[in-house]
């Protein structure tokens, strides 16, 4: 309820917007990539939420550019490069590598993501 993604009424508990969005976006994500929890990093959905909004604003500002048709990054690595921006930025011990094997993709890709992701968007 505080997050907004279920409401009290006069029948009980119902679903918000809000909160049919999270869950639509939350299966999106865990049919891209299979989260293993026997190592040491997992996946916080809050900053799996931050990083979709961080890859549709960087599919946004592309679109002048174009760099991301021209080097065929796929939605996954882009993903990938993102969450390991974002958990970076708040301090958190997460590296290239925990993106890849948690976002199932090669760290190459991810590394390059990452650069590119960099270039089109402000510190």
């Amino acid at each position: 309820m505080a997050a907004g993604l279920v409401t009290r009424g006069e029948h009980g508990y119902t679903i918000t917007e809000k909160g049919r969005s999270y869950l639509k976006l939350y299966s999106e994500l865990t049919s891209l990539f299979s989260i293993s929890t026997s190592g040491g990093a997992v996946l916080d959905p809050a900053l799996v939420q931050k990083a979709s909004d961080l890859v549709d604003l960087v599919r946004r500002t592309d679109k002048e550019k174009g760099l991301l048709k021209l080097e065929g990054r796929s939605r996954t690595v882009l993903h990938a490069a993102a969450y390991y921006i974002l958990a970076n930025r708040e301090a958190m011990q997460f590296t290239l590598y925990d993106a890849s094997r948690l976002f199932g993709v090669s760290v190459t890709p991810v590394r390059n993501a990452k650069k590119l992701i960099e270039e089109l968007l402000p510190a």
